[in-house]
Protein backbone atom coordinates (compact mmCIF):
# COMPACT_ATOMS: atom_id res chain seq x y z
CA UNK A 1 0.00 0.00 0.00
CA UNK A 2 2.82 2.41 0.90
CA UNK A 3 4.55 1.73 -2.42
CA UNK A 4 1.31 2.40 -4.35
CA UNK A 5 0.82 5.69 -2.48
CA UNK A 6 4.41 6.71 -3.29
CA UNK A 7 3.87 5.88 -6.98
CA UNK A 8 0.66 7.96 -7.11
CA UNK A 9 2.35 10.84 -5.31
CA UNK A 10 5.24 10.79 -7.79
CA UNK A 11 2.82 10.66 -10.74
CA UNK A 12 0.86 13.62 -9.37
CA UNK A 13 4.06 15.62 -8.85
CA UNK A 14 5.12 14.92 -12.44
CA UNK A 15 1.70 15.94 -13.76
CA UNK A 16 1.73 19.21 -11.81
CA UNK A 17 5.29 20.02 -12.88
CA UNK A 18 4.33 19.23 -16.50
CA UNK A 19 1.57 21.83 -16.36
CA UNK A 20 3.97 24.41 -14.96
CA UNK A 21 6.57 23.58 -17.59
CA UNK A 22 3.98 23.97 -20.35
CA UNK A 23 3.35 27.57 -19.33
CA UNK A 24 5.75 30.13 -20.73
CA UNK A 25 8.11 32.01 -18.46
CA UNK A 26 7.61 35.73 -19.00
CA UNK A 27 8.70 39.06 -17.59
CA UNK A 28 6.69 42.26 -17.55
CA UNK A 29 8.69 45.49 -17.51
CA UNK A 30 6.31 48.04 -16.09
CA UNK A 31 6.27 51.70 -17.06
CA UNK A 32 7.57 52.63 -13.60
CA UNK A 33 10.71 50.50 -14.21
CA UNK A 34 9.76 47.58 -11.96
CA UNK A 35 9.76 44.00 -13.23
CA UNK A 36 7.51 41.04 -12.52
CA UNK A 37 8.59 37.56 -13.68
CA UNK A 38 6.59 34.36 -13.60
CA UNK A 39 4.59 31.95 -15.69
CA UNK A 40 2.31 33.69 -18.18
CA UNK A 41 -1.29 32.60 -17.59
CA UNK A 42 -3.57 34.89 -19.60
CA UNK A 43 -4.55 38.24 -20.97
CA UNK A 44 -8.02 39.04 -19.67
CA UNK A 45 -9.53 41.36 -22.26
CA UNK A 46 -12.52 42.16 -20.02
CA UNK A 47 -10.35 43.94 -17.45
CA UNK A 48 -7.40 44.47 -19.86
CA UNK A 49 -4.90 42.82 -17.52
CA UNK A 50 -2.08 40.30 -17.80
CA UNK A 51 -1.94 37.41 -15.35
CA UNK A 52 1.44 36.06 -14.21
CA UNK A 53 1.85 33.18 -11.76
CA UNK A 54 4.88 33.76 -9.52
CA UNK A 55 4.14 30.78 -7.28
CA UNK A 56 1.24 28.54 -6.38
CA UNK A 57 0.01 31.16 -3.90
CA UNK A 58 1.05 34.30 -5.79
CA UNK A 59 -0.69 35.39 -8.97
CA UNK A 60 -0.09 38.94 -10.18
CA UNK A 61 -2.73 40.82 -12.14
CA UNK A 62 -1.09 43.67 -14.06
CA UNK A 63 -3.21 46.24 -15.92
CA UNK A 64 -1.97 46.54 -19.52
CA UNK A 65 -1.78 50.32 -19.08
CA UNK A 66 1.10 49.75 -16.64
CA UNK A 67 3.00 47.43 -19.04
CA UNK A 68 5.83 48.74 -21.23
CA UNK A 69 7.16 45.34 -22.40
CA UNK A 70 6.18 41.69 -22.12
CA UNK A 71 9.20 39.46 -22.74
CA UNK A 72 8.68 35.73 -23.25
CA UNK A 73 11.41 33.60 -21.72
CA UNK A 74 13.67 36.48 -20.70
CA UNK A 75 13.98 39.17 -18.06
CA UNK A 76 13.40 42.29 -20.22
CA UNK A 77 16.91 43.67 -19.96
CA UNK A 78 19.27 44.61 -22.80
CA UNK A 79 16.45 45.97 -24.92
CA UNK A 80 17.80 46.79 -28.40
CA UNK A 81 17.78 50.43 -29.47
CA UNK A 82 15.89 49.77 -32.71
CA UNK A 83 13.06 48.10 -30.77
CA UNK A 84 12.87 50.92 -28.22
CA UNK A 85 12.71 53.55 -30.97
CA UNK A 86 9.94 51.62 -32.75
CA UNK A 87 8.02 51.36 -29.45
CA UNK A 88 8.16 55.10 -28.65
CA UNK A 89 5.13 55.72 -30.88
CA UNK A 90 1.56 54.67 -30.17
CA UNK A 91 1.78 51.30 -31.98
CA UNK A 92 2.37 48.01 -30.29
CA UNK A 93 5.59 46.38 -31.49
CA UNK A 94 5.84 42.61 -31.87
CA UNK A 95 9.37 41.17 -31.93
CA UNK A 96 9.64 37.55 -33.04
CA UNK A 97 12.45 35.14 -32.16
CA UNK A 98 13.18 35.04 -35.90
CA UNK A 99 14.12 38.73 -35.71
CA UNK A 100 10.99 40.07 -37.44
CA UNK A 101 9.71 43.36 -35.99
CA UNK A 102 6.08 44.21 -36.72
CA UNK A 103 4.19 47.38 -35.77
CA UNK A 104 0.47 47.17 -35.18
CA UNK A 105 -1.92 46.19 -32.40
CA UNK A 106 -2.26 43.13 -30.14
CA UNK A 107 -5.61 41.51 -30.89
CA UNK A 108 -5.62 38.45 -28.64
CA UNK A 109 -3.63 35.93 -26.63
CA UNK A 110 -5.46 32.63 -26.43
CA UNK A 111 -5.02 28.97 -25.56
CA UNK A 112 -2.37 27.31 -23.45
CA UNK A 113 -2.22 26.20 -19.85
CA UNK A 114 -3.93 28.50 -17.38
CA UNK A 115 -6.23 30.03 -20.00
CA UNK A 116 -9.18 27.70 -19.47
CA UNK A 117 -8.85 26.33 -23.01
CA UNK A 118 -6.81 23.54 -24.51
CA UNK A 119 -4.11 23.82 -27.09
CA UNK A 120 -1.00 25.82 -27.79
CA UNK A 121 -0.98 29.42 -26.63
CA UNK A 122 -1.13 31.77 -29.62
CA UNK A 123 -0.92 35.48 -30.13
CA UNK A 124 -2.99 37.34 -32.73
CA UNK A 125 -1.46 40.61 -33.91
CA UNK A 126 -2.91 43.00 -36.49
CA UNK A 127 -0.03 44.53 -38.43
CA UNK A 128 -0.34 48.13 -39.64
CA UNK A 129 0.47 46.86 -43.09
CA UNK A 130 -0.80 43.42 -44.00
CA UNK A 131 -3.08 40.78 -42.58
CA UNK A 132 -3.48 39.65 -39.00
CA UNK A 133 -0.50 37.61 -37.91
CA UNK A 134 -0.90 34.57 -35.68
CA UNK A 135 2.12 33.15 -33.88
CA UNK A 136 2.87 30.62 -31.20
CA UNK A 137 3.47 32.50 -27.98
CA UNK A 138 6.78 30.66 -27.60
CA UNK A 139 7.93 32.16 -30.96
CA UNK A 140 7.48 35.68 -29.57
CA UNK A 141 10.53 37.36 -28.05
CA UNK A 142 8.98 40.65 -26.89
CA UNK A 143 5.80 42.65 -27.14
CA UNK A 144 6.01 46.40 -26.55
CA UNK A 145 2.73 48.08 -25.64
CA UNK A 146 3.53 51.42 -27.28
CA UNK A 147 4.47 54.85 -25.94
CA UNK A 148 7.65 53.40 -24.46
CA UNK A 149 8.69 55.66 -21.55
CA UNK A 150 11.83 57.68 -22.17
CA UNK A 151 12.79 57.10 -18.53
CA UNK A 152 13.25 53.36 -19.26
CA UNK A 153 15.67 53.59 -22.14
CA UNK A 154 17.75 56.16 -23.92
CA UNK A 155 17.28 54.60 -27.34
CA UNK A 156 20.46 52.58 -27.00
CA UNK A 157 20.75 49.04 -25.77
CA UNK A 158 20.99 48.93 -22.00
CA UNK A 159 24.09 46.84 -21.41
CA UNK A 160 26.91 47.16 -18.93
CA UNK A 161 30.10 48.58 -20.36
CA UNK A 162 33.15 46.37 -20.78
CA UNK A 163 35.79 46.63 -18.10
CA UNK A 164 38.34 49.36 -18.70
CA UNK A 165 41.91 47.94 -18.69
CA UNK A 166 43.19 50.46 -16.10
CA UNK A 167 40.32 49.83 -13.67
CA UNK A 168 40.81 47.41 -10.78
CA UNK A 169 38.89 44.13 -10.97
CA UNK A 170 35.52 44.00 -9.23
CA UNK A 171 35.92 42.15 -5.90
CA UNK A 172 33.75 39.05 -5.29
CA UNK A 173 30.24 39.99 -4.22
CA UNK A 174 30.46 43.52 -5.64
CA UNK A 175 28.47 44.77 -8.62
CA UNK A 176 29.79 47.11 -11.32
CA UNK A 177 27.06 49.51 -12.46
CA UNK A 178 27.72 51.45 -15.62
CA UNK A 179 26.76 55.12 -15.65
CA UNK A 180 24.55 54.45 -18.68
CA UNK A 181 22.71 51.50 -17.09
CA UNK A 182 19.10 52.13 -16.11
CA UNK A 183 18.73 48.81 -14.27
CA UNK A 184 21.00 46.23 -12.73
CA UNK A 185 19.41 43.00 -11.59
Amino acid sequence: MNRRLTTWTAALALAVSGVAAAQEQATVLKRDGSRVSGRFEAWNRNNNSLYLRLSLADQRIIPVGEVAVLEVGGNADNLPANEIEAARGGDHVLVMRSGDIVRGRLENIEGGEGSGTDGVRQLAFKANEGPERRARFSDVRRLYFGNFPSSLGSGTATTLPAAVPDEPAVPPGAVRVGANARWVN
